[in-house]
């Protein structure tokens, strides 16, 4: 017996004007950058923003860059790189 699907697919939405300074970062940052601004709520800004730089390798410019973006990846079903994502659900 089959259960009917109830959830509609999910839509996520994702950054269409990304810097080129955030484009350049490799699939590794992108992959941290991703899972550290949709999940730190707690980090001002400035501390996310050292965060990145002193941790992840990112450059004050890539960073100042990024931290624009914070307000829309705390939000549901945004992705500032969704590919990663979809990497992850591919290997696992």
């Amino acid at each position: 017996m089959s259960l009917p699907n109830r959830f509609a697919p999910v839509q996520i939405t994702i950054a269409d004007d990304l810097p080129p300074c955030l484009v350049a970062l490799g699939p590794q940052q992108r992959a941290w950058l991703n899972a550290s601004i949709g999940n730190d709520e707690v980090s001002s800004d400035e501390e996310i923003q050292a965060h990145w730089v002193g941790e992840l390798g990112l450059t004050q410019e890539q960073a100042n860059a990024a931290i624009s973006y914070r307000d829309r990846c705390l939000m549901p079903f945004f992705q500032l790189f969704p590919e990663v994502m979809t990497d992850l659900y591919d290997h696992a």
